[in-house]
């Protein structure tokens, strides 16, 4: 019989009641007020995983404190009671990169090779590069998010103004300056403002994401 790896114990560990309990007690002795830590957690958990576009949010916020809580009961491990949603978004963020590397063998055909077979790559780098899409992935969620906040025209004009490119470009803006009525400057100044108000509402996103 094969002796199953450090993974699968982790993979196949189970939240208990007596688990559980402990992992509540780390937040608060109160219970009511634990109970309400834990739910303030898990929804901001949710919502971490919904930005960065998962099709299981619920179950990967469920993972974390799983997690979490193993450590607690295994190796006694003492949350932060002042501020202890930082571990829990950290924690997230490796649920996540673990997600993604599982996409990345399916997606190479190397959930059949062992381990001796995989490609040589630097894992530093590997994680280095999987948090900069992660990052860059948040970010482009979040401006898609702010699309939707602006008034129909001022989307129309963006679009249109982004959409002129090569030799034509200049043309293409002096036509939809004339259409809109303005100088290509005062057109200049509108989509600036624009781009503004997309970066600045992705910023809040972020920020609430993060954080």
């Amino acid at each position: 019989m094969i002796a199953p790896t450090k993974k699968q114990f982790k993979k196949d560990w189970t939240l208990t009641a007596e688990a559980f309990a402990e992992l509540l007690s780390s937040f608060d002795d109160d219970r009511e007020r634990a109970s309400l830590i834990y739910e303030d957690i898990r929804k901001r958990l949710v919502r971490q995983f919904r930005a960065s576009q998962s099709l299981i949010p619920e179950e990967q916020a469920d993972e974390v404190f799983n997690r979490i809580a193993r450590k607690i009961s295994e190796e006694n491990f003492v949350l932060d009671r002042t501020n202890p949603y930082p571990y829990f978004h950290q924690t997230a963020r490796y649920v996540l990169l673990e997600q993604q590397r599982q996409n990345r063998r399916r997606i190479l055909g190397l959930d059949d090779l062992n381990v001796s077979d995989e490609p040589a790559y630097d894992p530093v780098k590997a994680i280095e590069k999987a948090e900069q899409k992660l990052r860059t992935e948040l970010g482009l969620n979040a401006l898609r998010q702010c699309r939707q906040n602006l008034k129909t025209q001022e989307l129309k004009v963006l679009d249109e103004y982004n959409a002129a490119i090569g030799k034509d470009k200049k043309k293409l803006h002096e036509e939809l300056a004339a259409s809109l009525g303005k100088s290509q400057n005062a057109l200049k100044i509108t989509i600036n403002r624009t781009r503004k108000k997309l970066v600045e509402c992705a910023k809040k996103k972020l920020a609430i994401v993060m954080n």
